[in-house]
């Protein structure tokens, strides 16, 4: 799932998947405003088949958060 979510950041920042780190912050590392990081999380919800809440959104601010956050959905939904 990692990398499905990175592919997508990497396509839609069109920047090397090398300069995408984990701690990557989206408003602070890729210049991101609330706009673009809700495209973002649309099209990773395509991506994932996952459905991620407008009170959650705002509390993503890393990589990690954004896979941790999709990871532990998908766990929930497969028992």
């Amino acid at each position: 799932m990692q990398e499905k979510i990175i592919q997508v950041l990497v396509d839609y920042l069109g920047i090397e998947r090398e300069l995408i780190m984990l701690h990557s912050q989206f408003e602070r590392d890729f210049c991101m405003d609330p706009l673009d990081f809700k495209q973002l999380i649309r099209k990773v919800e395509i991506v994932t088949n996952t459905n991620i809440s407008d009170s959650k959104i705002s509390e993503l601010l890393t990589v990690y958060d954004l896979i941790e956050y999709i990871e532990e959905v998908n766990l929930q939904y497969n028992y």
